[in-house]
């Protein structure tokens, strides 16, 4: 129902996807465009959220926008590829402002052996201090 709507924003989500990774990032979609895409015979609503970790959905609100939306995102090769790269939370709230969210948890630094090795010199010298004060 609504994918050639999200399909014109597409591009402009690609782009917001990848800013994310710095700070959220917001965008006033038309109402227009879904209002036209959709059902006339009611009010439209349409607030959602979804979050996606590694290319995988773990929350889905039960909404058509945001069934459609989804569907667009997998068939595109760079939000896939994005996508299973990061950690994402995208959400529309029922005055159109789509906002995504990059919640990806920091890398941890890899520890190299040469720290590893300082790590346990310090060890072995305060446990020879510990064993100097005690005797």
């Amino acid at each position: 129902m609504y994918l050639q709507t999200w399909g014109k924003y597409l591009p402009v989500i690609r782009i917001l996807m990848k800013r994310s990774a710095a700070e959220p990032q917001k965008m006033e979609l038309s109402r227009m465009d879904f209002e036209t895409g959709g059902s006339r015979t009611r009010k439209l609503t349409c607030s959602f959220n979804i979050q996606l970790e590694r290319g995988r959905l773990v929350t889905l609100t039960q909404s058509s926008t945001a069934k459609n939306l989804l569907e667009v995102l997998q068939q595109d090769d760079v939000a896939m590829s994005l996508m299973k790269q990061h950690m994402y939370e995208i959400s529309l709230n029922s005055s159109f402002h789509l906002t995504i969210t990059n919640i990806t948890p920091p890398a941890e630094e890899p520890v190299t052996e040469a720290e590893n090795a300082d790590a346990e010199k310090e060890s072995i010298d305060e446990d020879a201090v510990t064993d100097e004060v005690s005797a």
